[in-house]
């Protein structure tokens, strides 16, 4: 049984600068290659208001919900626990695809996420 459980590490402005979003990446990707059942296991990214990935005023978006953030997928979870704990994750929604960045996946990973519906 697989859960449906994302989780959501925050970033700090501190983090964006030193390069924790590519260091993720990296990590993420490495420990996931050698994984036989990675389908599904994505690693994204959401930044305010959809833009590229930068630097952000941290206090005035966690305020907001929209600080920038990694996202690890349910499927992911057996794969990467030690970057699930090394950043913080907590049990979350799944991003909101209109801000999402997906770094490490394949374009069917998009479908994990959901639509807005309005």
């Amino acid at each position: 049984m697989t859960s449906a459980m994302w989780y959501r590490a925050p970033l700090t402005s501190e983090q964006v600068a030193a390069g924790h979003v590519e260091i993720a990446r990296r990590l993420f990707a490495d420990a996931i290659q050698d994984t036989p059942s990675a389908a599904g296991a994505c690693l994204f990214v959401t930044s305010r208001e959809g833009g590229a990935a930068g630097p952000l005023d941290e206090a005035a978006d966690d305020a907001a919900g929209e600080a920038q953030a990694l996202f690890f997928s349910p499927q992911s979870i057996s794969a990467v626990p030690h970057l699930i704990a090394q950043y913080g994750a907590r049990p979350s929604e799944p991003p909101d695809r209109s801000r999402a960045e997906l770094l490490v996946g394949e374009e069917r990973d998009w479908d994990l996420l959901p639509h807005a519906s309005h």
